[in-house]
């Protein structure tokens, strides 16, 4: 009886090494996963970062009341006129509206407007343009309602 239980410990210390041998490998293929992970998630970010070097923001311009009939690449066009710049459709990849958030509470403005431009050369051009709009308003570019254009 006494070396049954003698056995049945050694048993129990060499299922105890195995399974702290195991641990550690376990813990060190985790850590080096979260290693290659965060490695990822950089280069993710830079990735992302790096797709959006042709685009830009648009801030002031009212929203209309039906958005789906707003056209904001002419929206885009007719800043680019008021800052003396001649864009062409062919010049925009793609521009939309951000949707505004349901959450905000704070002061409400309009959703602004980002615009992906075909050429870094042109964005770059667009934004070095923006001084032009100073002491102009939306109503320059044809609203009703008079608010500062921001990029």
């Amino acid at each position: 009886m006494y070396e049954e239980v003698l056995h049945k410990l050694d048993e129990q210390e060499a299922k105890q090494k195995e399974l702290v041998a195991e641990n550690k490998i376990l813990k060190s293929t985790l850590h080096s996963m979260e290693k290659k992970m965060s490695q990822i998630h950089d280069k993710y970010n830079d990735m992302e970062q790096y797709s959006r070097r042709e685009c830009l923001e648009i801030h002031g311009v009212p929203q209309p009341q039906d958005p789906k009939s707003e056209n904001t690449n002419d929206v885009v066009l007719r800043v680019g006129k008021l800052m003396g710049i001649n864009l062409s459709q062919e010049d925009i990849s793609v521009s939309y509206r951000l949707l505004t958030s349901t959450k905000y509470k704070g002061k409400r403005s309009e959703p602004l407007i980002i615009v992906k431009f075909v050429r870094r050369d042109m964005k770059e051009k667009f934004y070095r343009a923006r001084k032009q709009l100073k002491g102009l308003t939306t109503h320059d570019i044809g609203y009703i309602m008079c608010q500062e254009i921001h990029i």
